[in-house]
Order: C-alpha cells, then structure tokens, then sequence
C-alpha cells in the first residue's frame, strides 16, 4: 500500500506503508486521515489509524473469510457499511452485525 504525503515545498511523495493482509483490497472509505477502512477478498477488514493499518476481526459474522468483501461506506466516524458477495454488514460504535440476505 503506498501513502502520498505532501512535503513542506508542496511535493508528494508516495510512501510505502505495511498492509496486514495478503488478500487484494477492493474498496476504501474514509471519514478522516485517522479512520480508512478497506475491504478485499477473503473477507478481509483492515483500518487505518493515521499511524498504521491493523486487521479488523468480525466474530459476529461468521464464515467471514467465504467472502469476497467489495464495498465500504460510511457517513461518520464509527458508522460503517461492508457489502460483499452475499454479504450484508453494518458497524456501529463498536459492533459489527449481519443483515439476512
């Protein structure tokens, strides 16, 4: 994953930060600089602090890694949605939960 930050002259420059995941992102939401989301294959969630990205485990939604995750959204910090194949999830605050298809 590569990170374009702005220099002090008003360059960009692209920096190479580590993923936490082989699986291949096919989404990105973000409602700040410190709070990305992405989702990819194998039911892959990860989130971007500002700092790092890290894995985002999902208990309540079980056989998680059977999907292929393909888009993320959101409208503010702590309110997201994940669609996949077969696949249906909202987060709020801090749960994750399913919607029946």
């Amino acid at each position: 994953m590569r990170r374009f930050v702005r220099g002090d002259a008003g360059d960009y420059s692209g920096v190479v930060v580590d993923m936490p995941t082989d699986a291949t992102i096919r989404a990105l939401w973000g409602a700040a600089d410190d709070d990305v989301w992405a989702v990819g294959d194998a039911g892959a969630i990860v989130h971007w602090d500002g700092t790092s990205w890290t894995i985002v485990e999902a208990p309540a939604i079980p056989g998680l890694a059977d999907h292929a995750l393909v888009a993320v959204w959101g409208w503010q910090k702590d309110e997201l949605w994940i669609a996949g194949e077969g696949l249906l999830a909202h987060k709020s605050r801090a749960t994750v939960t399913e919607a029946s298809p």
